[in-house]
């Protein structure tokens, strides 16, 4: 019997590792007068294009490195080439040829479309994307790269500021109505509804200084969203990052910034033909090394490799565990709370718990880096922060099926409606916080063994709750501030 159950899982089929491709693109220059250069948008690029090398079957990477990202990133420099329009349609159908060979071969396929740079809405209500020398159009983007995408799922990644959502009125009544058409458009989530297979991870800030950090020398978004496919996201350690994980991530990292101008919306939004579709699905990434944190680890960790170039960060949750991939041929430091720690760069997986720790060398600097530093990952991440997040996404306001106008009873029961429900899941999580507070105090003056087991039972459930209550305070406070935008432009 145990030699026939052998010989069937033998010939059991696997699921398939998808066939990935990715055009990464980074454009530090303006997208029309007025807009400040960016600093960090190539140093975003390099590094997308780091792990998509790694993950993908090929990549191309498009941007015009400075001096500084080419001494940081000198395997980029070899590859990298000029953000213009027409070099980047070039690769894209040299990656689509690529993709329909492997479609007739029988494999499954996805293609990435990664932009760091600035992003604008021109006065006809186009939005574009800069490049070097031009821009590249909403219109093109989707009738000549998604639209003529061969692949079975597309994702896009975007993180411009200036965005295609965030507009300037001239009081022209032909705009004004435009504008209100677009914002209902988006809000109503109809530009992908065309594209089902393509899904969307987009940022929606809407100045420059609100979208880079220079102490990892990143942009924010870009920041948290590569923290999360590399694994700080997966609070289900399925092996996938799903993409109600990857905007819960984001969402609760940059939560408690409290610098002025670093407020943003993310717009997330899964391939219509398969809403359970990974943005990333690390399980068949045999090249990457995995750093394995336990269950009872838990506090804000921060990975730079020997370069002192930043990997990622995230606020781990206790009570669960958590793997994160490495890129090959780098060694990584490891800072957790007020210690640091070597990963080797010679082994597969790596317990956290077997190393070693010492005192720490990343440090921030600066007013705005320290301002970051304080807000950035503040919120305990874990499962059950996600799964409140699902249950706020379930129990708001649908804005697909039929979005509200301006003035309407609809709107204005909406908006105050889901503001109310994220002030109520504030206010429980604040209750379950000081409950948990209270029961760390009691564990930690605890005279008995039995009296420590309770106490600890109390931690672990109230924290759980904390993180369900923040988890849906999040979800509903990002709607609400939707639906108040939606109403001031509106009116």
């Amino acid at each position: 019997m145990i030699a026939v159950l052998l010989a069937a899982l033998a010939v059991a089929p696997t699921e398939s590792v998808p066939r990935r491709y990715a055009v990464v693109i980074g454009v530090n220059e303006p997208g029309r007068p007025g807009q400040s250069p960016l600093s960090y948008a190539d140093d975003d690029a390099a590094r997308f294009f780091a792990f998509f090398s790694v993950v993908s079957r090929d990549a191309a990477l498009l941007s015009l490195l400075d001096d500084e990202t080419q001494k940081l990133y000198p395997e980029a420099v070899a590859v990298a080439e000029l953000p213009e329009e027409e070099r980047v349609l070039a690769r894209v159908d040299a990656l689509f040829e690529r993709i329909r060979a492997d479609n007739r071969d029988g494999h499954e396929t996805e293609f990435y479309f990664v932009y760091s740079g600035h992003g604008f809405v021109d006065d006809h209500g186009e939005g574009h994307l800069a490049m070097r020398g031009g821009t590249l159009s909403r219109t093109e983007l989707y009738e000549r790269i998604i639209q003529r995408s061969p692949a079975k799922v597309n994702h896009l990644i975007i993180d411009a500021c200036d965005a295609y959502f965030v507009v300037n009125s001239r009081g022209d009544e032909d705009i004004e109505a435009l504008l209100e058409k677009r914002a209902l458009e988006f809000l109503a989530r109809q530009t992908l509804e065309n594209f089902p297979n393509t899904g969307a991870v987009l940022s929606t800030a809407s100045k420059a200084e609100s979208h880079e950090w220079s102490e990892i020398r990143a942009g924010v978004f870009s920041h948290g969203v590569r923290s999360a496919l590399v694994g700080a996201a997966d609070a289900d350690q399925d092996g996938r990052v799903s993409y109600t994980e990857l905007e819960a991530f984001v969402l609760a990292a940059i939560s408690g910034v409290q610098h002025a101008d670093a407020n943003r919306a993310v717009y997330v939004r899964a391939p219509k033909i398969d809403r359970l579709r990974p943005v990333i699905d690390l399980r068949g990434a045999d090249r990457m090394a995995r750093l394995h944190l336990a269950a009872p680890v838990a506090g804000r960790v921060a990975l730079a490799d020997e370069q002192g170039r930043r990997y990622a960060d995230l606020h781990k949750a206790s009570g669960y565990p958590l793997a994160l991939a490495l890129l090959p041929g780098r060694r990584y430091f490891v800072r957790l709370d007020d210690l640091e720690y070597a990963v080797p760069s010679d082994l597969r997986d790596v317990q956290l718990a077997q190393l070693k720790g010492g005192p720490p060398r990343m440090a921030a600097r600066g007013a705005i880096e320290d301002a970051f530093a304080r807000g950035l990952f503040k919120v305990p991440y874990g499962p059950a922060l996600v799964d409140g997040f699902r249950l706020g996404q379930d129990q708001r306001t649908d804005l697909v099926v039929a979005p509200p106008r301006a003035g309407s009873s609809a709107l204005t029961i909406a908006k105050w409606g889901t503001a109310g429900a994220a002030v109520v899941a504030g206010g429980v999580a604040v209750g379950t916080f000081l409950a948990a507070d209270s029961a760390h105090e009691r564990f930690r003056s605890a005279s008995s063994f039995d009296e420590e087991t309770r106490a600890d039972a109390d931690v672990r459930r109230w924290d759980s709750a904390t993180n369900v209550a923040l988890g849906a305070a999040i979800s509903f406070g990002v709607t609400a501030g939707i639906l108040f935008v939606v109403d001031a432009v509106t009116e």
